[in-house]
């Protein structure tokens, strides 16, 4: 079920950048660059429209004071940014007081100060543009390279060495669409032995369009797909033993595209030395970035008989609206629960006995802007 887009405030914004950044879905580079562009519009004029003629005006003093604190109530704007404000606007005040008056030596009256610049406003801009001016600003190599920048760090005396590269893959999509019968786009890359975790990102042009991801491994197994609205990008995360070295495959779906130019970026962790790459295999694994997304969706994976317990992980940022996530196992129970509405932040954990069968994972969400991550490891 597709919803419609929902603009997030930018104090929204920056809260949703500052946690893509430290869970490495974008670079220190990409999240440096829209930070500063995110302050740069902060700066911008605070103006409002005259019904009567169609044109901005500047406000009165009382009357920025009021918008900002209407703002502040409203939560779009930091405390930090309103004290900031607020000081200016008091100093702006002092500034426009009116001159005591002079002594009646005939001497003519102090002109008033000229008027300062008017307090910034902050532009609200959709949770779609964020995202995906990120991917866009952090693709930025040639189709089919690696990018080979590897810093090794030697972590403690246990020797291991741990480094980072970037694959990025180019091409194109002539026609597609629901109704029409088009093959997945299908396309190859190699998976290093010291691999222990990839971040899987697709994104294309023209963005109005709307492609889907899957992922498969050498033995053609699927390890994480990804279908979200059209225009946002697809990501996958696969980590741990799921790894197997070798030639894997991406399946790009054309489900509402014609003439597409796409970027497939794949963003490897590498581990040498001691490493293991982890304990357990990703029996489900979920990323979705959604924006006023309604509506009722259902997953399944299989369980099989050589595991003995499974951890559910459980990762949701909520920006606007509400969402439930519930987890059932082969015989209809539900073994996991959680619901979130507003800016609610869950980070939880669970380990449940291995039921052999499929199982199944159940969200329905209401107007839900936000992000969720979710992994099942079989043990």
């Amino acid at each position: 079920m597709r919803g419609k887009n929902k603009d997030l405030t930018n104090k929204e914004r920056l809260d949703l950048l500052e946690k893509r950044y430290k869970k490495k879905e974008i670079s220190k580079e990409t999240y440096e660059s829209l930070k500063k562009e995110l302050m740069e519009k902060e700066a911008q004029p605070m103006v409002v429209s005259t019904p009567s003629q169609g044109t901005s005006t500047q406000l009165s003093h009382n009357e920025r004071l009021k918008l900002l604190e209407e703002r502040h109530k409203k939560g779009e704007i930091s405390d930090k940014t309103y004290n900031e404000l607020k000081s200016e606007l008091t100093g702006e005040k002092a500034a426009f007081a009116e001159p005591t008056p002079p002594p009646a030596t005939g001497m003519p009256p102090p002109s008033k100060a000229k008027k300062l610049p008017i307090l910034p406003v902050i532009i609200v801009i959709a949770v779609v543009g964020i995202i995906i001016a990120a991917v866009a600003l952090s693709g930025v190599m040639s189709g089919g390279e690696k990018d080979s920048n590897k810093d090794e760090d030697e972590a403690g005396s246990g020797g291991v060495t741990k480094w980072e590269d970037t694959e990025t893959i180019d091409g194109s999509i002539a026609a597609g669409g629901p109704m029409t019968v088009m093959p997945n786009e299908e396309v190859d890359f190699q998976v290093e032995d010291t691999v222990v975790q990839m971040d899987i990102t697709l994104t294309w042009d023209p963005q109005s369009m709307d492609l889907d991801l899957e992922i498969f491994d050498p033995d053609g197994a699927s390890k994480g797909s990804s279908g979200n609205a059209p225009g946002e990008p697809e990501s996958i995360r696969i980590k741990g033993k799921n790894l197997k070295p070798g030639t894997w495959t991406a399946s790009i779906d054309p489900f509402a595209a014609v003439n597409v130019q796409y970027t497939l970026e794949i963003l490897y962790y590498h581990e040498s030395g001691n490493a293991t790459g982890g304990e357990g295999d990703m029996l489900y694994q979920q990323i979705k970035t959604l924006s006023g997304e309604s509506g009722d969706e259902t997953d399944t994976f299989d369980v099989g008989e050589e595991y003995e317990s499974l951890l559910i992980q459980v990762e949701i940022s909520s920006g606007a609206g509400s969402m439930t996530l519930d987890i059932e196992d082969p015989e209809g129970e539900v073994v996991y629960s959680v619901e979130v509405s507003g800016e609610d932040q869950v980070t939880d954990q669970k380990t449940e006995d291995a039921k052999e069968g499929e199982w199944k994972v159940n969200y329905s969400f209401e107007e839900f802007t936000g992000t969720i991550v979710i992994q099942v490891i079989g043990t």
